[in-house]
C-alpha cells in the first residue's frame, strides 16, 4: 500500500491472504507445548501423535518435530524395538510427508519390519526431496554400517540392497554389499 513502491513490486493480494492464512496457522500450532515439546526415548508416541494430529489438523503451516521423531526411531530400530521404530516413523511420515527425514526414517522402519519395496518408496522419496541428505547413496551406506557394527547384519544388508537399487551407480555401495 506504500505509494513510493511500484505497483509491480506491492504484494499482491492473493499472496496477502496466502500469508495471512499461514500466520494464522502459525499462531495456533506454535504452541507453548510443541516449543517445550522434548521427543526423547520415553515419550508416548501415542499420546503424541493425537496431541500433534489434534493441534495440527487442518493448518496449511506447523512447527517440525521431524528431528525427534528420527531420533526415536532410529534409537528403537538400535535397540531392535521395530514396533517402536515403526510407530515414530509413522508418525514423521503423516505430520510431514514431504520431509526427507521423516520418508528416511519411515523408509528405514518399513525395511527392518520386513516391507522392502514399501520402505525403497519412502528412502527413494527422500534420496529425490534431498539428494545429499540421509538417503544419499552414503547416507544409506553409513546407515547399513551402523547396524552391522550394532550387530544386525541382516538389516544392514537389507538397507544396502535396497540403497543399491536407488543408486546402482555408486561403486561404493557394491563394495559395502561384498
Amino acid at each position: 500500500s506504500d505509494a513510493s513502491v511500484a505497483k509491480d513490486f506491492q504484494v499482491n493480494e492473493e499472496l496477502k491472504t496466502v500469508l495471512a492464512e499461514m500466520a494464522r496457522d502459525w499462531r495456533r500450532t506454535n504452541t507453548e507445548y510443541v516449543r517445550k515439546l522434548a521427543i526423547t526415548g520415553g515419550t508416548d508416541l501415542d499420546e503424541l501423535a493425537k496431541t500433534l494430529r489434534a493441534s495440527f489438523k487442518g493448518a496449511s503451516v506447523y512447527p517440525n518435530v521431524v528431528n525427534g521423531l528420527f531420533l526415536v526411531t532410529r534409537q528403537a530400530a538400535f535397540s531392535k524395538d521395530l514396533p517402536r521404530a515403526m510407530k515414530a516413523g509413522t508418525i514423521a511420515f503423516e505430520l510431514y510427508p514431504e520431509s526427507p527425514g521423516a520418508n528416511f526414517a519411515y523408509g528405514v522402519a518399513l525395511v527392518l519390519s520386513g516391507d522392502t519395496v514399501k520402505g525403497q518408496e519412502h528412502l527413494r522419496k527422500s534420496a529425490s526431496i534431498n539428494p545429499g541428505g540421509p538417503a544419499s547413496a552414503g547416507g544409506l551406506n553409513s546407515a547399513a554400517y551402523q547396524f552391522v557394527n550394532s550387530g544386525m547384519l541382516d538389516n544392514g544388508l537389507a538397507v544396502l540392497r535396497i540403497a543399491v537399487e536407488i543408486h546402482p551407480k555408486e561403486a561404493n555401495l557394491y563394495d559395502s554389499l561384498g
